[in-house]
């Protein structure tokens, strides 16, 4: 399903709103009512008009800010959209290539991300914003992705050691609890972790992803997935606050990888001022805490393939549990992200040599445009170890790309970010 959607329609917070407002719209225009014709009385409603101080429509004021603007090497809005329109991929792609349109491709996800709609736009000799088809593919499969950057051990960047599970190995866990046990002692030796982490071989976002504590997790997980839920509830795993999304496809391949404990970030008073009640913020700062000295961190690239620039990283930290939530990654008001990470935590020349090692993992797994890169990084040695690599990173309010642009010496303004994506698909040759 693809939506020709006027501005108004982007006034909302999730995709789902967008689809929503979409399809009421189409129903009253097919029906002959005026109601879906984004009158003055629509855009009242939904706060848009008090924004403005003159009574131009809507979409005389968009344009004109336009022209202000002087997008250079971007073709200026005609605002022909006036209804959402309903109509086939095909279509689309095909009046894309008819206008030498550059497609802006921010789908996380699914066949969005997976090189699927990039090889059509491919195929039909259409530009697109972000990398190939052939590195969304790579990257989306994890078991691939694992492959490519284990050759880059000797530039301090490695991947987490693996075990594949299968279907048939999901559905012999789920229905025996011996076999569940002789299944996670094998685990616990081969990758040599007293707890473990699964997830999907082909997916991403947290879809999946679990923290495992011993056989019986093992044999719960495994029930879950083979009876084909929609999520574990919490309280179903051990420590497990949370719901955990599952995937679609049953079928896919799981992962099994050894659980790494990260250090603990608190605020603690500075040994100087110990007993000090007149102290304020100040006199305050962050501690690693815990045995550990990794950190996860999650970081944007930005620029053409072979020359991408990694972002300011930011350190995620999980409000509880042991895995980032979806909401903690994605919904407002949620989660903690230390932008850019302070130096009571990580040296300037350790973050440094991590962006480094991470333009070079990007060149490796064929990286273009913008992309995100989740990892574990050692705040001592500047090692990283490689999560997942997101080929079209999701770009809600809530992500921090926008934020480690603003946070680079030079300030990169959202305009400039979106901008520069598009400069780098005009690029390209097809």
């Amino acid at each position: 399903k693809v939506w020709q959607v006027p501005y108004q329609g982007m006034l909302f917070h999730t995709v789902e709103e967008v689809d929503k407002f979409c399809e009421d719209h189409n129903t009253e225009v097919n029906s002959g009512s005026n109601h879906g014709a984004l009158h003055p009385l629509l855009q009242d409603e939904m706060g848009v008009a008090s924004y403005f101080e003159d009574d131009r429509s809507l979409a005389d004021i968009l344009h004109s800010r336009l022209e202000e603007a002087e997008l250079s090497g971007l073709q200026k809005m005609t605002f022909k959209w006036k209804n959402s329109t309903k109509y086939n991929l095909a279509s689309f792609i095909e009046q894309a290539k008819e206008e030498n349109a550059i497609v802006f491709l921010a789908m996380h996800g699914g066949v969005g991300e997976n090189g699927t709609i990039q090889q059509m736009l491919e195929s039909a000799g259409v530009r697109f914003t972000g990398s190939s088809s052939d590195a969304c593919n790579l990257c989306m499969d994890k078991v691939i992705t694992g492959d490519v950057i284990s050759r880059l051990a000797t530039e301090g960047v490695k991947v987490a050691p693996k075990k594949l599970l299968l279907y048939n190995n999901l559905l012999s866990n789920s229905s025996c609890m011996q076999c569940a046990e002789e299944s996670w002692v094998v685990l616990q030796s081969q990758l040599d972790s007293a707890s473990l982490c699964i997830k999907p071989s082909a997916d991403g976002c947290s879809t999946g992803v679990a923290r495992l504590r011993n056989a019986n997790d093992l044999k719960l997980y495994s029930s879950a997935v083979t009876a084909n839920m929609a999520s574990i509830p919490p309280n179903t795993l051990t420590d497990q606050r949370s719901p955990i999304p599952l995937p679609e496809n049953a079928f896919c391949p799981f992962i099994v990888e050894p659980f790494i404990e990260t250090a603990d970030i608190q605020i603690c008073k500075k040994e100087d001022t110990e007993g000090d009640e007149s102290c304020d913020e100040s006199c305050e700062e962050l501690q690693l805490s815990g045995d550990s000295r990794w950190i996860e961190v999650t970081v944007g690239l930005i620029g053409k393939q072979g020359q991408m620039r990694a972002l300011q990283p930011s350190i995620t930290i999980r409000e509880y549990g042991s895995i980032l939530t979806l909401e903690e990654k994605f919904q407002g008001g949620t989660g903690i992200n230390l932008t850019p990470p302070p130096a009571d935590v990580i040296s300037p020349a350790a973050i440094k040599t991590a962006q480094m090692r991470l333009e070079i993992t990007a060149g490796a797994l064929g990286l273009s445009g913008f992309a995100r890169i989740d990892a574990f990084l050692h705040v001592d040695t500047a090692e990283l170890i490689i999560i997942e690599v997101n080929s079209i990173p999701g770009l809600t309010p809530s992500t921090v790309l926008f934020q480690q642009a603003m946070a680079e010496s030079n300030p990169i303004l959202p305009e400039q970010f979106f901008k520069s994506i598009v400069d780098t698909a005009a690029e390209g040759v097809m």
